[in-house]
């Protein structure tokens, strides 16, 4: 495998928006799991020899205690002691201190992913989010003091209440950040959310289709102007940094995952690990092999994944590999690119700018 995906499923405050597996749990329960965590990163390690980038993810990863994550850090590197291509783990920007960048630096981590979502108050508290503001400019000042060059910040448009104009203000804020990439969400409603109880009972007004599309246009062409490359539906990257770990999973490569509701694929299948940390924990504590087993669809992942980069499926790759072409496998395609969705330049297939528009339009029918 060339990726490695370890979940953190721990947060400080639960945000309105999230679905990820998460909760909010006391320093006990996060060191049994700890234990868990170390426990599945042994079991697996047959696997590790050819890894080129880790991710760890969450959650929350940056809300252990620093001696926790210090301890999944060193399990990790014991299991991994190669160079790797990229090293990421996400974190708050208020949990951005000087002993945990020390603690992450000491392991090799040298990308950083940080949740902002947006710079408006009054937005960030609707969210649930914990941090302001000030709060990024400061964890991006001490990452460059402590010698991180990879910074991604995670950002969200569509979120109720928002206008175009604050989109066009927090995209103004993360130009001055000048960092190396940005990942720039849609809002999306997702069931066992807070924002989708409020929904269902009428108490959450989302932002109108036309008005979502006019933000990801303009997100897209502001930070196309500012020197970054728009190379994935939702990411922007500066000068070569594109997420190696990202791009190995929408190129089909294979990759593991450890901890509670991580996904993984290798060895020609699909393998998803319990949700609910308990149920993780206590099966590891057993001894058992947690890990649920399902049909990995080549082609079809193939599809779905390479349509997510903005220079789309190489054809003749996609025929070498799986002796067929993509068009007889799959009809649909043709009738999108009649409606202007998708196109076909230099015998590659990926979406049109109104395409990117109109994305679930596409994936729906495949």
């Amino acid at each position: 495998m060339e990726g490695l995906y370890v979940h953190i499923p721990f947060c400080k405050t639960i945000c309105a928006y999230c679905d990820f597996v998460k909760e909010a749990a006391k320093p006990q329960k996060q060191r049994v799991y700890v234990e868990a965590l170390k426990k599945e990163l042994f079991e697996r390690s047959d696997k590790f020899a050819s890894l080129k980038t880790v991710y760890i993810g969450g959650g929350t990863p940056s809300h252990l205690e620093v001696f926790d994550f210090e301890e999944v850090l060193r399990a990790l590197r014991k299991r991994v002691p190669q160079a790797l291509d990229e090293f990421s783990v996400e974190c708050n920007p208020e949990d951005v201190r000087p002993e945990l960048l020390e603690t992450l630096k000491k392991y090799g981590v040298d990308r950083i992913s940080l949740g902002v979502q947006t710079f408006k108050e009054s937005h960030l508290r609707l969210l649930n989010r914990t941090h302001g503001p000030k709060d990024v400019e400061n964890a991006v000042k001490r990452l460059r003091w402590h010698g991180f060059d990879n910074v991604n910040v995670d950002m969200m448009f569509a979120i109720p209440g928002q206008t175009l104009r604050e989109v066009e203000e927090d995209l103004a804020r993360v130009l001055a950040l000048d960092v190396e990439h940005v990942s720039y969400y849609s809002l999306i409603l997702e069931e066992n959310t807070r924002f989708h109880r409020l929904y269902e009972r009428g108490e959450l007004s989302l932002v109108d289709e036309e008005t979502e599309g006019t933000m990801y246009e303009t997100v897209i062409d502001t930070l196309s102007d500012a020197g970054y490359t728009h190379y994935e539906i939702s990411n922007f990257a500066k000068n070569g940094k594109e997420c190696r770990h990202n791009l190995a999973i929408w190129k089909d490569g294979d990759y593991g995952g450890v901890g509670a509701g991580a996904h993984g694929k290798h060895d020609g299948h699909r393998r998803h690990n319990p949700e609910r940390v308990r149920d993780y924990t206590n099966a590891l504590q057993r001894g058992e092999d947690c890990c649920e087993i399902y049909p990995y669809e080549a082609k079809r992942d193939t599809l779905l994944m390479g349509l997510r980069l903005l220079k789309g499926i190489d054809l003749d790759e996609f025929a070498s590999r799986f002796q067929t072409d993509l068009f007889k496998e799959y009809p649909e395609l043709s009738k999108m690119i009649e409606k202007g969705l998708l196109k076909v330049e230099d015998r590659r297939l990926s979406f049109t700018r109104k395409g990117l528009l109109l994305g679930n339009e596409v994936f729906m029918i495949l």
